[in-house]
């Protein structure tokens, strides 16, 4: 696998995901960098300052964490909603002009240069197209037939990125339940017939589940999965979303027939809803 330097969160996903395994201990930390470097700009992650031409900018949480999650998937098309999810981690009906604002702060400080409006109220990082980090890395990840459940983490570390879609979802086809299909291309979900209108964090937990029929995934791995960072007591986050997604796409959200809550432990796809 290669990497430029501008997507060393991607190689960073998967240490983190294997580096617990015992036949993983290889691997080194130290040789993972911790900067986004564009033409006139740079990104420190672990210190969470930006510097534009030599001089570091004042930037507010808000302000760093949406840049840096622009800036980590260059040239993606990113709806308000999306990034209201990822940097303040909350409902995207309560984004309101937070995100308008927020991008609009941005560009007085960093320059116009580096975000772009898409039609429809979304945004993308243009940084790479007038010379960002191209310089490659290669990982090399080998694996033995019992640890398969590595090689998932591996897989779902990359699914959010376009040089590997290849690998899943262009190979993927519709996911067919009782009542309920899913279609990771087109990233819609229908109940009954209807579609159900899930958010893109909505979207992805009830896929990285229903993958996985009957496996159980704690709401820290699901955390990990979906934010990119360690968990640190937001259970209620990931419950949220749960609750959400159920309301959608089950009969009865109380009763929830899909989405199974493993007590104590997390949740897990029903088995018995594969066709």
């Amino acid at each position: 696998m290669t990497f430029s330097d501008s997507e060393e969160h991607i190689m960073s996903k998967i240490l983190a995901a294997v580096e617990d395994e015992p036949t993983m201990e290889h691997i080194e930390k130290r040789h993972i960098l911790s900067v986004l470097t564009f033409p006139n700009l740079e990104i420190r992650i672990n210190e969470q300052v930006v510097y534009h031409n030599g001089i570091p900018v004042p930037l507010t949480h808000h302000e760093f964490f949406t840049l840096l999650y622009l800036a980590q998937h260059p040239s993606w098309v990113l709806s308000k909603s999306m990034i209201y999810e990822a940097v303040w981690k909350a409902d995207p009906e309560h984004c309101g002009a937070a995100v308008t604002n927020v991008v609009y702060s941005l560009r007085r400080k960093i320059g116009e240069g580096y975000i772009e409006t898409v039609v429809g109220s979304r945004y993308r990082f243009v940084g790479l197209e007038f010379g960002g980090d191209s310089i490659g890395k290669v990982l090399v990840v080998t694996f033995t037939g019992d640890e398969e459940e590595i090689a998932d983490k591996v897989v779902s570390a990359l699914m959010n990125k376009g040089n590997f879609e290849y690998m899943e979802r262009k190979a993927e086809e519709a996911l067919y339940f009782r009542d309920l299909t899913i279609y990771p291309d087109k990233r819609e979900v229908y109940h009954r017939g209807k579609e159900a209108g899930l958010t893109f964090t909505q979207f992805e937990i009830l896929h990285i589940l229903a993958r996985k029929p009957g496996r159980v995934f704690t709401k820290e791995i699901l955390y990990e999965l979906l934010w990119d960072e360690l968990y640190s007591n937001s259970a209620d986050i990931v419950m949220s979303h749960i609750s959400r997604i159920r309301k959608k796409i089950e009969d009865n959200s109380q009763k929830p027939f899909y989405i199974q809550t493993v007590w104590s432990v997390g949740y897990r796809f029903n088995p018995n809803a594969v066709k």
